[in-house]
Order: C-alpha cells, then sequence, then structure tokens
C-alpha cells in the first residue's frame, strides 16, 4: 500500500536538514508546512513531514530549494 500526499510548496514555512556525521552520509529533511487553506488565520493549523535519504544521495539541492520557498513563504506572510 502507498500513500501519495500533495503538499503546496506556498505553504512550506520551515525546512530543517539533518546528517549524521561529517558531509551527506545519511540525511533526513523535515519540513513544516500549513495544512489550513487560510495561512494568516488564527487557527491555522500545521503538519510536519520527514524525508530520508540514503548515503549517495545529495540532498543539499533540495534543501536549498524548499528553504528558498519557506523564507519567501514566511515574508509573504509578514508583509
Amino acid at each position: 500500500k502507498v500513500t501519495v500526499k500533495s503538499i503546496n510548496l506556498c505553504s512550506i514555512v520551515s525546512v530543517n536538514l539533518e546528517t549524521s556525521g561529517m558531509g551527506f552520509d545519511h540525511a533526513e529533511l523535515s519540513f513544516t508546512y500549513f495544512t489550513t487553506p487560510y495561512h494568516k488565520a488564527l487557527n491555522a493549523e500545521t503538519e510536519t513531514q520527514t524525508l530520508e535519504f540514503p548515503k549517495a544521495f545529495d540532498v543539499q539541492p533540495l534543501y536549498c530549494m524548499l528553504q528558498e520557498y519557506a523564507y519567501a513563504n514566511i515574508e509573504r506572510l509578514n508583509a
């Protein structure tokens, strides 16, 4: 059984990268995103998703891209 979840890039607000050891041996990429349609609502709900990557995968470009989206989304929400 496989579950496919679609996450809008405009809802990502936080990205974290955790690696084991020097470099990017084994990486876990976590990002937090809004699950409610109204991001400026008082009761806006968030959810965190964690992705695990093997030793051979270079996760840094994906991390940088998601971090740029998160930063732009936070700026847009605080404007």
